[in-house]
């Protein structure tokens, strides 16, 4: 067996938006309730796996300018995600951008708490919605 490289790769994600994955229930009252999904994810809207970089800085600097318009008019999110080589490796540190319509890029912004605890969005996002 080839040894891995052991460096990750950073994955970038678009989606129109970043929500908790609920639920409704009907409690024995008749009362509709949302709760959220006992598995944790996310509903990122429409959203796609647009490529990876090899080294964060470049992954950084073409979302924030927006390059070969990921935005697409449509994308107000964008997800860069730290991958590390293998099978089943959980992926925990990912940044979060939104669009800026006026400036045409998009600016990072805090965590959503409801990614705080979400990993491997990049595989995730197959199952997302």
């Amino acid at each position: 067996m080839e040894k891995v490289n052991g460096n990750p790769i950073y994955t970038v994600i678009v989606c129109s938006k970043i929500e908790l994955k609920t639920y409704e229930r009907i409690k024995s009252d008749g009362t509709v309730i949302r709760v959220p999904s006992s598995f944790g994810f996310v509903v990122l809207g429409s959203h796609d796996v647009f490529g990876f970089f090899h080294e964060k800085e470049l992954a950084f600097e073409n979302v924030k300018m927006n390059a070969c318009d990921i935005c697409e008019a449509y994308y107000d999110y964008a997800i860069i995600e730290e991958i590390y080589p293998g099978l089943y490796r959980p992926a925990t540190n990912h940044w979060v951008f939104k669009y800026n319509r006026d400036t045409d890029e998009y600016i990072q912004i805090d965590e959503p708490e409801i990614l705080k605890d979400t990993f491997n969005i990049t595989w995730q996002s197959r199952w997302c919605d």
